[in-house]
């Protein structure tokens, strides 16, 4: 189930269970996306002579306990989960109960780095940036005090180190791709970190401080020239926060394509907003589509323009159908994603959410997703909800066993 299988590794890292899988509908199983960030902190260890393999507990939909019982006789000294707020209580269960030295990443621990420590002590180091450097440092032996970006407990008080600088993403090792599981032609590529905008409920600004990184789009077409010659993929999911971020960028990956003998060999989907493809002029979508884009998903979050102001997002219903309309009209798939449960919403304001879903649907929009608002820490909404009484453990740290008890481990 690890990949690869060696007979020992320097680490393990573990994309951790979404939910119990154990205890799950079985239907309610979501669709493998490969672990892009695991992937890239993995081929940056190899690419430093380190043995290192993948367990994508989530992607083979393993329950808790099957995760820990394939865990405690790995051969391995380091198990490194990941884990976003929606489970992070399970990375820490399956933490507690394995042998090895545990190290916990993710958009979690980079966003509550002491609540995290002091909620799961067990841990060896909660590492709260990028997670290649730091796990590289920890396997040369070097102490946790001299290592950037890492907190860990020391007799029982919390130490959290300063972050350190962030990658460039032009030097780092390409993701080698057979870490994941398979895929099918369906190759999973990021080629940026972060987001310039400041939505209230959304941790990207936090994580890289409205910053964006890109990779070169020379360097991102010559990865899909080898996934699509040397693996066989012909269909790619671009995962960033905003493939589609402004007009230049786009025309340079057109460019780029045609240059290569890509463009109309391949198809592609990619997350964009509204506001940016407004912006974005009808000849350059037009070439989008005939490259072979498919699929345009867009963050709509919410039908009532109270709510839009005051989340930031720089649109409104208007700007929301015109986009639609347009994408529709040039052949693209569109998938929207929605919020209920945002601070101070009502149920007449969650039915204009509702309402305009259902317009949107005459106007061509194909498919929707709607959450339910889970506030990440450190964000406006979160500190918002703060003030109205609740507590972080009420909202991330709820026991999922009776019987979870933190081991004396002691670094």
């Amino acid at each position: 189930m690890i990949r690869p299988t060696l007979p020992r590794y320097d680490i393990v890292l573990v994309n951790t269970p979404a939910q119990d899988y154990g205890v799950c509908n079985e239907q309610d199983q979501s669709g493998t996306i490969s672990p892009l960030g695991l992937g890239s902190i993995l081929t940056f260890l190899a690419h430093h002579g380190k043995s290192v393999g993948l367990l994508d507990a989530d992607a083979l939909k393993m329950s808790i306990v099957e995760t820990i019982e394939f865990l405690q006789t790995c051969p391995t000294d380091y198990i490194g989960l990941t884990a976003v707020s929606e489970n992070v209580r399970i990375a820490g269960y399956i933490a507690q109960a394995l042998p090895q030295r545990t190290i916990l990443g993710g958009i979690h621990a980079r966003l509550a780095p002491e609540e995290t420590i002091q909620q799961f002590s067990f841990f060896y180091a909660v590492v709260h940036s990028e997670g290649e450097e730091p796990t590289l440092k920890i396997l040369d032996g070097t102490p946790r005090e001299e290592i950037a970006s890492v907190a860990f407990m020391d007799s029982g008080r919390v130490v959290i180190n300063p972050r350190g600088e962030w990658l460039n993403l032009n030097v780092v090792p390409p993701i080698d791709r057979s870490f994941f599981e398979p895929t099918g032609e369906t190759c999973h590529m990021i080629t940026s970190r972060g987001c310039p905008f400041n939505c209230s409920y959304c941790a990207s600004p936090l994580l890289c401080s409205r910053v964006v990184r890109f990779e070169s789009m020379t360097r991102v077409v010559a990865q899909m020239e080898k996934a699509y010659y040397n693996e066989g993929k012909r269909h790619f999911h671009f995962l960033d926060d905003q493939f589609l971020i402004t007009e230049k960028r786009a025309r340079e990956f057109l460019e780029r394509l045609r240059s290569v003998g890509l463009y109309g060999g391949i198809t592609w989907r990619a997350m964009a907003r509204t506001d940016v493809l407004l912006r974005m002029s009808e000849e350059t979508l037009r070439a989008l589509k005939k490259s072979g884009g498919t699929t345009i998903t867009i963050g709509i979050e919410s039908g009532c323009e109270r709510i839009l102001k005051m989340v930031h997002k720089r649109s409104d219903n208007s700007m929301t159908k015109a986009v639609v309309m347009k994408l529709v009209s040039l052949g693209f798939t569109v998938k929207a994603f929605f919020i209920l449960g945002f601070p101070t919403e009502t149920y007449r304001e969650m039915w204009e959410t509702r309402d305009l879903i259902m317009e949107l649907g005459r106007l061509g929009l194909s498919y929707f997703n709607i959450a339910i608002l889970r506030p990440y820490p450190g964000t406006e909404i979160y500190y918002q909800l703060l003030g109205q009484g609740y507590h972080p453990e009420e909202i991330f740290y709820e026991d999922i066993r009776d019987d979870i008890v933190a081991p004396d481990k002691r670094y």
